[in-house]
């Protein structure tokens, strides 16, 4: 009997090895919520909310969604995964002063084959000193990468390059920007400008209105193309719309 005793024990030590990742992997829900009096030691669920999207981003599954319980800032996040940020019934904010708001680097999507994500309903103040609002980036080998920026109003940012929205991906990826205002920003309000003159972004704009920001009102050069209906370009210190690529009315895919 004795002899036994020692497999069992190793069996049993093994088994609870292979339960580890999977209770890891349930601790990530679809859909989590924040809220202006969470706590991000919470699990993020609608009765223990957390208290920044920086907190549920880390709780939350890919191909999840994040929603606001009540109004309120909830700080900037680099966000890594596929993912939905929704507050569009409750607006979220986040006061991005001194930093960029939300940065999604694409090659940090690892495994991740859909890397789209979607950002509504939220207002970002860089308060005058917010470098950027939204900036995405990513290398030349990283394609197909999709970013849905709807109902989102981004103003104030005047530090660093000081632009509302930048995508400065170097591999082909789509961007769409709907329904939303970009004001008061030192730099371009929107700028598709990648670091190589090959990539094949294509950016849809539709109902924008980017308004006395000190530089142009949106740009799209470096090889990036773009398509632009409804939209309002006023105010702006330099060009309403700086293109040296290729501006199209061209259909488009729906934002996914």
């Amino acid at each position: 009997m004795k002899k036994l005793i020692a497999p069992l024990t190793l069996a049993g030590t093994a088994a609870i090895a292979l339960l580890l990742p999977m209770a890891s992997a349930q601790a990530q829900a679809t859909r989590t919520w924040v809220s202006g009096v969470g706590d991000d030691a919470n699990p993020c669920s609608r009765t223990a909310p957390c208290k920044t999207f920086a907190g549920a981003i880390s709780k939350t599954a890919v191909n999840g969604e994040i929603n606001c319980l009540d109004p309120g800032g909830f700080g900037g996040v680099t966000i890594t995964k596929s993912i939905t940020i929704d507050c569009i019934w409750i607006p979220g904010s986040i006061l991005n002063a001194g930093f960029n708001a939300v940065n999604i680097p694409f090659d940090s999507f690892g495994a991740d084959v859909r890397k789209t994500v979607r950002l509504r309903g939220i207002n970002m103040q860089g308060a005058g000193t917010g470098t950027n609002g939204v900036r995405i980036t990513g290398g030349a080998t990283i394609t197909g990468g999709v970013v849905v920026i709807e109902d989102v109003l981004i103003d104030g940012n005047f530090g660093g390059t000081g632009r509302g929205i930048t995508d400065e991906r170097q591999g082909a990826g789509e961007l769409y920007v709907l329904n939303t205002t970009v004001r008061d920003n030192l730099g371009a309000g929107i700028v598709v400008l990648p670091a190589l003159n090959t990539s094949g972004v294509f950016a849809t704009l539709n109902n924008v209105r980017s308004v006395n920001n000190a530089n142009s009102g949106v740009s799209i050069n470096g090889g990036a193309q773009g398509s632009i209906t409804g939209s309002v370009f006023s105010g702006n210190g330099n060009a309403g719309i700086d293109v040296s690529s290729e501006l199209t009315s061209r259909s488009s895919t729906a934002p996914r």
